[in-house]
């Protein structure tokens, strides 16, 4: 945890549950919990077993809570982990805390005409995850969006949907559209370890 971790609306707030395959990584280290990247993670007490990677660089005497122990109202928005956007090859990769790519997924950010074009080059820091009605052919995809700060747009994010149009194919008014499965696949890894920023390379 650090001093970032701020308050936030329930509405926007997104709890990722850890899947089971998820949980079932790397038993063999610590025989009650799941290591997640950063630390070891206990499903049935739902308690982390291991201390926050940055020790007293966070606010807290506690080094094992995450998000004041209250992740249903804070969030922490400088995370650890970042996304990469490749225009130029169409893919988004997904990078942990160390630096090192955790999945590359499919993905474009093809614009409609009447939109402000193609999100802008450069990095971008991660706002918030703001859950839709699921539909695979709907505007988000089943997972959401995950939204970015962009300077003089809003509602800037990456999201699935369309599937029936093409998926990641089809335009957007700005954002980065990826698939459902990879949607889903960073939905569950930021739930332990947050996204920080994504970074639009030409």
């Amino acid at each position: 945890m650090r001093s970032s971790v701020q308050y936030v609306e329930p509405r926007l707030v997104c709890a990722f549950s850890p899947p089971k395959a998820a949980l079932d990584r790397v038993q063999a280290n610590h025989p009650r919990g799941s290591y997640y990247r950063a630390r070891y993670y206990d499903p049935t007490t739902g308690r982390f077993l291991s201390e926050d990677p940055l020790g007293i660089g966070g606010d807290t005497p506690n080094f094992y809570e995450y998000a004041y122990n209250n992740p249903l109202s804070y969030v922490d928005p400088l995370g650890l982990s970042t996304l990469l956007f490749n225009r130029f090859e169409n893919f988004l990769t997904l990078y942990d805390k160390n630096g090192r790519p955790v999945l590359s997924c499919f993905a474009k950010n093809d614009t409609v005409r009447h939109s402000n074009g193609p999100w802008p080059d450069g990095s971008n820091p991660y706002l918030y995850h703001k859950s839709h009605p699921p539909d695979p052919n709907g505007s988000y995809g089943l997972n959401g969006i995950f939204v970015f700060k962009v300077p003089g747009r809003t509602g800037m994010g990456v999201h699935a949907g369309r599937a029936n149009r093409g998926g990641p194919n089809a335009k957007t008014k700005g954002c980065v559209r990826t698939t459902n499965a990879c949607m889903q696949d960073i939905s569950n890894f930021v739930g332990t370890d947050p996204l920080q920023s994504i970074t639009i390379a030409p």
